[in-house]
């Protein structure tokens, strides 16, 4: 039973090793984005902390009528001529996050602005959905 636990220990700090050293070389990461959600008399809003991002890092888009797809990917340019890194982790970052909103939205009254590295997305309800049609029960 011994040597088992060894060898548990042992591939555990093997794949400890192995992640540290994927992350030391700036491997390609995805992340989870986290969001609030907002709601208001007429839409849902959406806020998403991204610094140190610009605008042509982020992509939002309505998938449906009901969900909204954040995705980030970012690149940090650092130019190594100059300087001696011993750990570099800045290289590259990306985040993506699909949300399921509890109401249907007005596709063509999306609003998406982006400020000071807070991503903010207005999400204006339908009226078409909101009001529904009253059914008649028959007897």
């Amino acid at each position: 039973m011994r040597r088992t636990t060894n060898s548990l220990q042992e591939l555990e700090q093997f794949v400890d090793r192995m992640w540290e050293r994927l992350e030391s070389q700036g491997a390609y990461r995805m992340e989870s984005l986290p969001v609030d959600i907002a709601e208001t008399d007429d839409a849902f809003v959406v806020t998403a902390d991204v610094p140190g991002c610009e605008r042509d890092d982020l992509e939002v888009r309505l998938l449906d009528p009901q969900t909204l797809q954040i995705t980030m990917d970012h690149s940090e340019h650092v130019d190594e001529r100059d300087d001696r890194y011993i750990r570099q982790e800045r290289r590259h970052r990306t985040a993506s996050r699909t949300l399921e909103l509890p109401g249907m939205i007005d596709e063509d009254e999306v609003t998406a602005e982006f400020r000071h590295g807070v991503l903010t997305v207005r999400l204006p309800r339908s009226a078409a959905h909101e009001t529904g049609t009253d059914i008649e029960i028959s007897e």
